[in-house]
């Protein structure tokens, strides 16, 4: 591209925007339906877990439903051994009573014992690592582009790099937009009362 004029340049930014907020996001759908799948596994190996914690798709409770995916293992690990894994996994924020917690319920859980499922939870909660892991090398990727793009759309409160960046892709410079309630519909921002306006 060193030859190539500005416009030409511009371009082609754009055209690798367009691209990556497109493939990101196509991972992040991906991504979605392994947390519901883990979801599922969860609700018939260990039920209880999902109303002891804030979300069972934090890091820290990934990595117990790796180390013990069914309540019987959870019931039956040693118990220094489950704290220190809750401890270390939430970097501290979850100590010895949120380990207590747990154990009591897997003791009196209704979970089954399925263990062809606890194989399914282990490669699910890793693919999602994996997944996340591409997301944040592709997020990388595009935080440079619009860097470079030196858009004032940044300087936006609460408007982040996400955001601007499917802008940026799909809009470009908004010199092409005629119709700004169609814009507001493809962002999902436009909430009429009539949704044929969204066709305009």
């Amino acid at each position: 591209m060193r030859n190539s004029n500005p416009t030409q340049v511009h371009l082609y930014h754009i055209e690798n925007l367009k691209s990556l907020t497109r493939y990101r996001l196509d991972k992040v759908s991906q991504r979605a339906k392994l947390k519901s799948f883990v979801a599922r596994l969860v609700n018939i190996l260990f039920p209880e877990l999902e109303k002891l914690v804030p979300s069972l798709h934090m890091k820290s409770f990934y990595v117990l439903l790796s180390e013990f995916p069914l309540a019987v293992y959870v019931a039956d690990a040693h118990f220094a051994r489950l704290a220190n894994l809750i401890c270390n996994a939430s970097k501290g924020h979850y100590r010895r009573d949120k380990a207590i917690q747990i154990r009591e319920a897997a003791r009196h859980s209704v979970g089954s014992v399925i263990l062809a499922k606890t194989l399914g939870i282990e490669y699910t909660i890793k693919l999602i690592g994996e997944l996340t892991e591409e997301m944040d090398e592709i997020q990388t990727e595009i935080k440079k582009i619009v860097d470079k793009s030196r858009t004032i759309l940044t300087t936006i409160p609460r408007l982040g790099y996400k955001t601007v960046a499917v802008i940026l892709a799909e809009v470009d410079d908004f010199s092409n937009v005629k119709n700004p309630y169609k814009l507001l519909c493809s962002n999902g921002e436009a909430r009429f009362k009539i949704s044929s306006l969204c066709s305009l």
